[in-house]
């Protein structure tokens, strides 16, 4: 068989084959050679000559080292003469011992000692106080800038896995399977991120919202509005609920929907703690039971209340307040003292209050006339005669100042001003020294007199 030139796997070159070499191809595979490198030719011709291979070996050479993608082959010297491509002038020397040294040489510049390689650590995040500089081994430690990513270690080991972020650097380059591989697993990263964000946030609300109890809530929002004696309506305002959720935002289903669902929880407690308040009157006393009473309206004048409180001297010799009712009563009703005596006696037989009731205090006002004269009546039927309206009534003071001052001041009450000024005339008359303060005085005295009369 004729010979022909061969590549040899191991350098890269075409070596031609000694006269000896058997080939054993079949003219199959003889064909499939042919079709890929060209038809054979002879040997014998002058065109293969040494001089001839060697400028081929040459240009092969050349295309290797320039990147270039042609495949070398081997063409017959033409009887026409063809214009030669310039080649720059390789030398016919080139073995290929120093082509594999000229391609094992690096195409970017040596670092020196002690430098970093910055398109590898510039995808690294500043390191945070607590974190260590160096590994065991003195190395610096890369942290990785990746969102949601925890990855640290050494900058060799970074590059590698940049890759699942989709970055190549340093010896590892970007082919579009490196790269959609590398998306893929980013996006599957990334989802897995926010799934564990989601349920981080899930378990959180979860804490938040059992750690907000509804009933213990709304309790304490009734003590707190009759403790500070605030508007109902204040815990249903946007700025009430607004605070609450600043403090636990999953704590909305807490919040009241009307004040109305406040009042019956206030009264719901009162009830529940009536007997505990009885136990503690009855045990822990040691004075009589003084009780005041008044009636009032809302600010719109819609709802009419009678409030009841009685001051006692406990064991310990304090000087103790309570609440023990406030009963709603009616519009009309509420200028009746049969009406209001009724409910007032009615808070005394709760309480068990009779044996050691001591004096009532109240507006002085003609319906208090007719209360206190019904529970005159009642401590009768009770067998305790020595409580009289008389002895046991005792006016208010704020309110007898008031209505003097405004008889003083607007002439409210006709007769006590009448009686005043004749009394100052008169006064005036028997004593010329008498100065303004003193008659001023005298006029006060007597409209406080003559408002506790009537």
């Amino acid at each position: 068989m004729t010979n022909r030139p061969r590549r040899s796997g191991a350098t890269q070159t075409f070596a031609v084959p000694d006269e000896d070499d058997i080939y054993d191809n079949s003219p199959a595979s003889i064909a499939l050679l042919e079709e890929e490198f060209g038809p054979v030719e002879d040997t014998n011709s002058p065109s293969f000559s040494d001089n001839n291979i060697d400028e081929t070996l040459a240009a092969f050479f050349y295309d290797a080292d320039s990147n270039s993608n042609s495949i070398l082959t081997v063409e017959s010297q033409s009887t026409a003469p063809s214009t030669p491509t310039p080649r720059p002038n390789t030398p016919t020397t080139l073995t290929g011992t120093q082509f594999l040294k000229r391609k094992r040489q690096s195409s970017t510049p040596h670092r020196g000692a002690g430098q970093k390689d910055k398109t590898v650590w510039k995808h690294s995040r500043q390191r945070l106080p607590y974190e260590p500089t160096k590994d065991d081994h003195g190395h610096e430690i890369f942290y990785c800038a990746g969102d949601n990513c925890e990855w640290k270690g050494s900058s060799g080991n970074a590059t590698a896995h940049l890759r699942k972020h989709a970055i190549f650097v340093g010896r590892y380059s970007a082919t579009p399977s490196t790269i959609a591989q590398a998306n893929s697993l980013q996006q599957g990263f990334h989802n897995m991120a926010a799934k564990k964000a989601e349920f981080k946030h899930d378990q959180t609300a979860t804490v938040l919202r059992n750690a907000a109890q509804k009933q213990e809530f709304r309790n304490a929002l009734a003590r707190f509005v009759t403790a500070c004696s605030l508007s109902h309506n204040s815990v249903v305002s946007k700025e009430f609920q607004e605070l609450i959720l600043t403090v636990n935002p999953e704590a909305d289903h807490v919040l009241l929907g009307s004040s109305s669902s406040l009042v019956s929880r206030i009264v719901r407690n009162f009830r529940a703690q009536q007997e505990e308040v009885i136990r503690y009157l009855c045990d822990d006393t040691i004075s009589c039971f003084h009780i005041s009473t008044d009636t009032w309206k809302t600010m719109h004048g819609h709802k009419h209340f009678q409030a009841v409180n009685v001051q006692f001297v406990d064991q310990h010799g304090q000087l103790i307040q309570l609440l023990l009712d406030l009963v709603e009563v009616d519009g009309k009703e509420s200028k009746t003292g049969a009406y209001l005596s009724t409910l007032l006696i009615q808070t005394i037989k709760d309480y068990n209050l009779s044996p050691r009731l001591g004096w009532i205090t109240s507006d002085n006002v003609g319906v208090n006339d007719t209360l206190v004269r019904a529970i005159e009546a009642f401590m009768r039927t009770e067998g305790i005669t020595y409580w009289t309206e008389k002895t046991r009534r005792l006016r208010c003071i704020g309110h007898i100042i008031n209505l003097a001052t405004q008889a003083f001041m607007f002439a409210t009450n006709e007769e006590a001003a009448e009686l005043a000024y004749e009394r100052a005339k008169l006064t005036q008359l028997d004593s010329d020294g008498t100065d303004s303060y003193s008659v001023v005085t005298m006029i006060l005295q007597t409209l406080l007199l003559q408002t506790t009369l009537h």
